[in-house]
C-alpha cells in the first residue's frame, strides 16, 4: 500500500509531508484522507453534469444532440468509475446507476 501512495505523490509533496513530522502510517493516512476529499470534490460536479445531461436528453428533439448528451453521460460514469476504483466509495446515486444500465 505504501508503494501506491508513493507512486501518487506530487513533486515536492514528500518534502512537505516530511516537514509535518508524521510517521509513515500517519503519512499514508493523511494522503488517503486528502485523496478521498479530492474525490468528493470531483464527484459533486460530475453528478451535476450527469443529471443535467440526462434531463436535457429528455427534452431534446434532435437525435444528434441526444447522442452527444448520451456520450456526456457515459463519460461522466466512466470518470466516476475511475474515482470509485481509486478511492473506494461510490457516490453515484441508485437512480444514476439504473439509468446507466438502461433500467429506467
Amino acid at each position: 500500500m505504501d508503494q501506491m501512495y508513493k507512486a501518487a505523490s506530487a513533486p515536492g509533496q514528500d518534502a512537505l509531508l516530511g516537514r509535518l513530522d508524521l510517521t509513515p502510517s500517519q503519512t499514508n493516512e493523511f494522503k488517503a484522507t486528502m485523496l478521498e476529499e479530492l474525490a468528493h470534490e470531483l464527484r459533486q460536479p460530475l453528478g451535476i453534469i450527469e443529471s443535467l445531461a440526462y434531463f436535457l436528453e429528455l427534452t431534446a428533439e434532435d437525435e444528434q444532440i441526444c447522442g452527444h448528451l448520451q456520450r456526456i453521460q457515459a463519460m461522466v460514469l466512466r470518470a466516476s468509475a475511475i474515482l470509485d476504483q481509486h478511492c473506494g466509495e461510490n457516490a453515484m446515486t441508485g437512480a444514476t446507476l439504473l439509468r446507466a444500465e438502461g433500467l429506467t
